[in-house]
């Protein structure tokens, strides 16, 4: 799990938020206390802040570097209290520069969530 804490209350400079919503899915929540790595293709340096939600075909992440669209990933998610995490392969779709330098990013997965991990993942609706 993470050691600093950064605020997920960033605002999103206008001329670049994404045109539309291209979840192929419904998004929710992300479970408490969840844990997430993202790394470049052929990197090993992990860029995720934090995960702001979950679809069973993608997430979206805070991260602390720009990616360009196209780039290729592999995102990381530990649900909490759990020793073992989800390693998926993706492709960024969309990407934002928010205000404090930080980016916001839309990744694709390369095969979707199985219905366990969507599960362990995502908040129970109410």
């Amino acid at each position: 799990m993470r050691d600093q804490a950064i605020s997920t209350q960033t605002r999103v400079l206008p001329d670049t938020v994404p045109s539309a919503d291209r979840r192929k899915e419904p998004r929710r929540s992300a479970r408490g206390g969840m844990g997430v790595v993202c790394h470049k293709e052929g990197s090993i340096t992990d860029i995720a802040i934090d995960l702001l939600d979950v679809s069973a075909s993608g997430v979206r992440l805070l991260i602390k570097e720009a990616l360009p669209v196209g780039q290729g990933v592999e995102v990381c998610l530990y649900p909490a209290n759990s020793p073992e995490g989800f390693c998926h392969a993706g492709e960024v779709i969309w990407s934002s520069g928010l205000s404090g330098g930080y980016y916001c990013v839309g990744v694709e997965f390369t095969v979707r969530l199985g219905s366990e991990e969507y599960r362990a993942l995502c908040r129970p609706l109410r």
